[in-house]
Formats: structure tokens, sequence, C-alpha cells
């Protein structure tokens, strides 16, 4: 299944939209801040599922805090990481990835780009300014 992962685009949308336009993903996950650019995404393509968490500026979402999802046999944990205070640190983030069984957790909040892993589980964020794309466990992050 080919995933795009967005992350903080805070109403700005012009970049992921020529993404998705390029990709053509199967479903694309925006992990928050601002949950309605999601709503708008599905507008523009009705035929691709979005799936959202919600950020810390998400005030009024109804989307879930976090996302679990088994893709291509890989159990990921969606999220956008403030409650996991991503941004001094991602220990947290790793250790409830883990408690989950996830192999991979996916973040944004920091508005920074990161592929890394702690205690085995990979970590990955998307930036602000950037995207993820997955497809048959393969990772690419792309800059728009």
């Amino acid at each position: 299944m080919k995933i795009l992962i967005i992350s903080d685009t805070h109403g700005r949308i012009q970049n992921a939209l020529c993404a998705i336009s390029r990709v053509r993903p199967e479903r694309v996950y925006h992990l928050g801040d601002t949950t309605d650019d999601a709503g708008e995404i599905g507008l523009y393509f009705p035929d691709i599922e979005v799936c959202a968490v919600k950020g810390n500026n998400d005030f009024f979402s109804k989307a879930p805090d976090d996302i679990v999802a088994r893709i291509d046999g890989l159990l990921y944990f969606f999220t956008h990481g403030h409650k996991y205070g991503v941004k001094t640190g991602l220990y947290r983030l790793a250790e409830r990835a883990k408690a989950l069984g996830a192999d991979i957790a996916v973040f944004g909040h920091t508005h920074r780009l990161f592929d890394g892993s702690i205690n085995g589980v990979r970590l990955l964020n998307p930036s602000s300014s950037g995207y993820i794309v997955i497809d048959n466990n393969q990772t690419e992050v792309n800059k728009y």
C-alpha cells in the first residue's frame, strides 16, 4: 500500500496537494496542526482515504489523538507528538510505540525532519516542509 504522510500544514496545503497529485497514494495521514487541512485534501482527492490525528492547535477537531494501523505487515503508531514531549526528547514516544507493539512511530509537532531509532522502534517526522512516502515498506523522505 502506498501512503503519504504530512504534518503541521497550518493552513498552507498547496505543496501537500502537489505532492499528493504526483505520488497518488492510496491513503494520506495528516499528523495534526491542522486537521481542517485533512478535510480539504479529501475534497480535492475524494478517491484517496485521508486519516488525521489531532495536534495541539486542533482545538475543535474530532480526530483521535493517535492512530495505530497495520500496513504491509508493519504496525505504525501515528501521533502529533505533543502529548509525548517530542520537542524535548523522543524517549517517551518510543516507549509508547514499543508498548503498543509498533514497529514505526510517525509524529509531527517539531516541524523538523527526523528519521532514527530508539529501543528498536523507528521514528519518523516528515517536518512541516516535507512529506514521507511509504510504499511496500520502502520509506522515502521528501522536501516540497
